[in-house]
């Protein structure tokens, strides 16, 4: 896809100056720059520097989705993000431990949030995956608990995951 932008601006004499840019091109060249060798072998201050490789977003969430058999997109300051997570480990023994991405602390989360989207439809945080499929954000997590469903449904996407509620003190 090419955005072209055109901006005008008059001026007293008549003439216009039109600048064209192309978005699709101008990321493109950051890509570039961004793989190039940043060493000079004539400037030492560069010497330590090495190219910079940016992995496409959609091996990126693989590899965050496929990092634990549980995974909790959030955002710090999110209410409803505090409520799941709270609501998770607070309530839950899951063993291994759900492992909690921050977007808004991550360096790619908003891209992160996007393919996200793309994926399960959901645009909001929090967005609760378990091998892949999400289980939904705050309210439905909050459903399955209310229902006594939780367990079961987490099981029921990863076999592996081991999930029990915890006693409320007495």
């Amino acid at each position: 896809m090419i955005v072209i932008c055109l901006l005008w601006f008059g001026s007293s004499s008549g003439s216009d100056v039109v600048a064209t840019s192309h978005e699709e091109d101008m990321l493109e060249s950051q890509r570039e720059e961004l793989n190039q060798w940043k060493s000079d072998p004539n400037d030492p201050t560069t010497l330590d520097k090495q190219p910079i490789e940016v992995e496409p977003i959609t091996v990126a969430v693989d590899k965050l989705m496929e990092s634990a058999g549980m995974v909790v997109f959030s955002k710090s300051y999110c209410p409803y993000s505090k409520a799941a997570k709270q609501l998770l480990f607070e309530q839950y023994k899951i063993t291994p431990e759900p492992k909690v991405i921050e977007l808004d602390i991550h360096a790619r989360g908003s891209e992160v949030q996007k393919e996200l989207k793309a994926r399960t439809g959901r645009s909001t945080v929090p967005n609760i995956i378990v091998s892949g499929t999400s289980i939904g954000g705050a309210d439905e997590l909050g459903e399955l608990a209310e229902s006594g469903r939780l367990e079961q449904r987490i099981k029921s996407l990863n076999s592996k995951l081991r999930i029990e509620k915890m006693k409320e003190p007495s």
